[in-house]
């Protein structure tokens, strides 16, 4: 099903990955602030285990909230709609963007979670705009008029933001939606399928399979009057 019914569920894994990256926060600033070091720094060996660390790493309070709060609405999204994809898409997705990062990047530390998030908004906002779904559709738009702004930023118009890290994330979200697009449309049209429509029902019989209006003959039922 492409839409999961467990509402409580959808928002326990976003919120515990966020508790965890808050903790380590919290750590850096105060009695770790060595930690920083362990972000991604590109082409070096030094810098691979930031693949996996640098997500837990932010520069200050605003890059922290920024990042923990588009986080929270995306990935609750994310389960919400793909209950069964979201943790491999969270998951590898931090590790495939985090990789391409450590490939392409200047050679600077590049700390923060907004690869992963990049991710997500590419994820949404392609397989809503390439879905047979209106319900993924209308999200997209959600997420454009949220954050459209993020497409800006995956250039090199700020010199101290890591577009590298966004830019990585946002084709890490291109290829899980080509990867996952064909089940998500095919699981669509099997949700069609077992929704009961009755035959005798023409109001919906004017719409194919996609809502499309069917425009019918109604020559048959042309009413003559007698003068």
């Amino acid at each position: 099903m492409p839409f999961s019914k467990k509402l409580p569920f959808y928002f326990l894994f976003p919120l515990l990955l966020a508790s965890l990256i808050t903790m380590f926060f919290v750590l850096e600033k105060t009695i770790w602030p060595g930690f920083q070091n362990f972000g991604i720094y590109p082409r070096q060996i030094k810098g691979i285990k930031g693949i996996l660390t640098g997500l837990f790493i932010h520069q200050n309070v605003l890059h922290w909230f920024n990042n923990i709060m588009s986080f929270l609405i995306m990935s609750s999204l994310l389960y919400y709609i793909h209950p069964n994809k979201a943790w491999k898409i969270i998951i590898y997705g931090s590790f495939l963007s985090g990789a391409l990062t450590w490939l392409i990047g200047r050679p600077a530390m590049h700390i923060g979670m907004s690869g992963l998030n990049y991710v997500l908004f590419s994820f949404l906002l392609f397989t809503g705009f390439f879905s047979k779904d209106i319900r993924l559709t209308a999200i997209s738009f959600i997420l454009i008029f949220l954050y459209g702004g993020l497409i800006w930023l995956l250039f090199p118009v700020i010199e101290n933001i890591s577009w590298e890290a966004h830019l990585s994330g946002f084709l890490t979200g291109i290829f899980f939606t080509y990867l996952y697009l064909p089940q998500i449309n095919a699981n669509y049209l099997i949700e069609k399928k077992e929704v009961n429509i009755p035959p005798e029902d023409d109001f919906m019989l004017c719409f194919d399979d996609f809502g499309n209006f069917i425009e019918k003959n109604t020559s048959e039922n042309k009413i003559i009057e007698n003068s």
